[in-house]
């Protein structure tokens, strides 16, 4: 279970962490999860709202990241990272199918959606703010400065955040137990479905097995 620091609740900004777990598949997306990703690509490109970054799942880590001092410019949520791609014509790329399953309920959701390898985390969990002497290896930024960012830290230390997730715990194809986080930051209207959405999508795309849905709120 994961456990929201006191740090993050003075903050008076709601924090929903929606959470899933299951036993899963990884693999090379099949072509059916990689059409969806296309479909739904270009289903943004056709909408006038694909011009508006104002979105409010990501507005809602813009807001807590400002709360702490923390540029969300510098330090985009993943979920603003990857419209953006779209917004500049970079387009989407593909890793596997848990990482392409995310980037689709991103994509449709706007939610940052970290997955973890949860083999690689040990006790418990805390979303708190990174201290002055933490770093990680975020997944494709090289070390990445967490003091005063918002991540999720076990006995180890920080893995992860709605900006990026670390190499230890990332997702591979020797994972077979997933955690997947949903950052909802001042924003939860739509959290319910997707999380209704990524079981399906997991069942249909990874096997997924014994899935444990669960939600937590800072207040």
């Amino acid at each position: 279970m994961i456990r929201i620091h006191e740090t993050l609740i003075h903050s008076n900004i709601p924090i929903t962490l929606g959470i899933i777990e299951a036993k899963v598949k990884v693999h090379e997306s099949s072509s059916e999860l990689k059409e969806a990703l296309i479909k739904q690509e270009e289903a943004l490109k056709a909408s006038e709202t694909i011009k508006h970054y104002e979105k409010p799942a990501i507005e809602g880590i813009k807001l807590l990241y400002r709360k702490f001092g923390k540029d969300p410019t510098r330090y985009r949520a993943s979920s603003d990272s990857l419209f953006r791609r779209l917004v500049k014509n970079k387009g989407l790329y593909y890793v596997n199918n848990i990482v392409d399953l995310n980037n689709l309920i991103s994509l449709k959701s706007y939610y940052p959606v970290g997955a973890y390898d949860q083999s690689h985390i040990a006790g418990d969990i805390y979303y708190a703010l990174g201290t002055t002497d933490e770093i990680y290896e975020g997944i494709g930024r090289g070390v990445l400065n967490i003091e005063n960012l918002p991540v999720l830290k076990d006995e180890i230390g920080p893995f992860g955040s709605s900006t990026s997730d670390s190499h230890r715990t990332m997702v591979t194809e020797n994972t077979t137990q997933l955690m997947m986080v949903f950052y909802a930051i001042a924003y939860e209207d739509i959290l319910n479905e997707t999380l209704e959405e990524t079981v399906r999508l997991l069942k249909q795309y990874a096997e997924g097995e014994e899935i444990k849905v669960s939600v937590i709120r800072s207040k």
